[in-house]
């Protein structure tokens, strides 16, 4: 019986590494189990990140397969020398082969293999069947993708690793394919499709440039911090760009993503947002902001009126909202604006902002409860005022965009608190004086828990209820 198991198994990994990853010939004795070496030797086939990575590494295989999707945080090296089929006698020659085929080699399942950056150090790589979404950085001869995809750029250590790199059967690449130096290579630029290594890339401790490969989320604020230079070269002059696209080998765009958070503040000197969409409201507090054919979606504040001085756009890039200046405080704590329900909750909160904005539609299971005192501005000198506010407007205040709030119930506690600018969506409970509805709409009821709360309603600018208003 133990022998019988043993001799399937080996059986069963044949069959898989002849037709799931096919090879350059025909097979023949199809039926035949081969030697235990070869089948153990020939392949790894994983649908687990930690074993495709020390497949890859120079103690892995000469062909690495994968069933699944896989993504990595860290930079994925394929390393060290290896022979087709696994044997000396043959060419030097590694594959990394991340799809399933059928047994007349025709390509079934393709999958996607997400690194920060890879990087190739086995000479004869080829990248076949499948998609790989990073920068490659190349680091030997005989490169090749095979009817395969790069979402990225490819980037050659030497002129001799570029002149001996092919496409084939429509392999391609969605970026650059061009020759750095070794310094531009390790040290070029943070490349990632992770919200944790995008948030530390962008600190002090990252990268001067900052790229995305797919849109990314946060709840809380990102932080732009610290001073670098052109190219990771301090004999440059200071420059930041944080780049959330792909682009091909004429530089044109190909693909735009949207970087989405409550806060972005800028405090590198010269930081360029380009080519992407930016959600979200903008503080700056460092010279040299740019926007450079992207879009933020919401305003940008400035600390000092010398920071929006030398404020510029280039190649149609654009602020949805407001440019202006606001001292210290109005940028630390003007508002909460942000696209996520947890988040957006906790900000209409007595724990909360005086103003909440939101940034998309937003969907709630449970009430809302907009509860606690705030002050207009958020300075305890002027007036009691809170305000929630779905939506964008131009620097001329007209509203560009208008979002949905959809809640069971929304249960008003704050005295003298607006809704403006965007939709309502279920019932309002009133249990505080000066609830008003300024340029906006309720659909539902508005039910007040006492007379003196519904005297004291008022609509502004066309607000409206589609329902009855009345004191429950």
């Amino acid at each position: 019986m133990k022998k019988f198991l043993s001799l399937s198994l080996v059986f069963l990994l044949s069959l898989v590494v002849l037709t799931g990853c096919g090879g350059n010939q025909p097979a023949t004795n199809q039926g035949q189990p081969k030697k235990e070496a070869d089948t153990v030797t020939a392949a790894s086939i994983t649908g687990k990140e930690a074993v495709f990575r020390k497949a890859v590494s120079e103690k892995g295989t000469w062909i690495v397969a994968a069933l699944n999707d896989l993504t990595f945080d860290e930079e994925l090296v394929i390393a060290g020398t290896f022979h087709d089929k696994g044997k000396a006698s043959n060419e030097v020659y590694r594959k990394i082969a991340p799809y399933t085929q059928d047994d007349s080699y025709n390509v079934t399942e393709r999958y996607t293999i997400t690194a920060p950056k890879f990087i190739v150090k086995s000479p004869n790589a080829k990248f076949q069947g499948g998609i790989f979404a990073g920068d490659v950085y190349v680091k030997a001869k005989g490169f090749t993708i095979d009817d395969a995809t790069v979402k990225g750029n490819v980037y050659f250590a030497k002129e001799e690793y570029k002149s001996s790199f092919t496409t084939e059967a429509g392999g391609k690449v969605t970026g650059v394919t061009k020759v750095k130096g070794k310094a531009d290579v390790v040290t070029a630029a943070s490349i990632t499709g992770k919200e944790a290594v995008f948030r530390k890339a962008v600190s002090e401790k990252g990268t001067w440039i900052v790229a995305a490969l797919n849109d990314l989320t946060f709840d809380e604020e990102l932080v732009i911090a610290g001073t670098f230079h052109d190219k990771g070269k301090a004999s440059n002059e200071v420059y930041r760009k944080i780049a959330p696209y792909t682009q091909d080998d004429s530089y044109n765009v190909t693909e735009r993503y949207t970087i989405t958070a409550p806060k972005f503040i800028v405090k590198s000197p010269n930081t360029k947002f380009q080519g992407g969409i930016f959600a979200g409201d903008v503080y700056v507090k460092a010279k040299g902001f740019t926007i450079d054919d992207a879009t933020v979606k919401g305003n940008v504040y400035f600390a000092k009126e010398e920071y929006k001085s030398s404020f510029t756009t280039e190649a149609g890039g654009k602020v949805t909202g407001v440019t202006k200046v606001k001292g210290k405080a109005d940028v630390v704590t003007a508002a909460s604006i942000t696209g996520k329900e947890a988040v957006f909750r906790k900000a209409v909160s007595e724990k909360g902002t005086w103003i909440v904005a939101a940034l998309n539609d937003l969907t709630f299971d449970e009430e809302l409860v907009i509860a606690g005192t705030f002050h207009d501005k958020g300075k305890a000198s002027n007036e009691v005022y809170r305000k929630i506010a779905p939506y964008t407007q131009d620097d001329s205040y007209n509203v560009t965009e208008r979002y949905t709030i959809t809640a069971p119930k929304f249960i008003v506690k704050s005295p003298n608190a607006k809704f403006q600018g965007g939709i309502f969506a279920g019932d309002v409970y009133v249990k505080a004086k000066g609830f008003t509805i300024d340029d906006a709409t309720v659909k539902g009821n508005v039910y007040f828990a006492k007379e003196e709360y519904k005297s004291s309603f008022t609509t502004e600018a066309g607000g409206k209820v589609t329902g009855v208003s009345k004191v429950k």
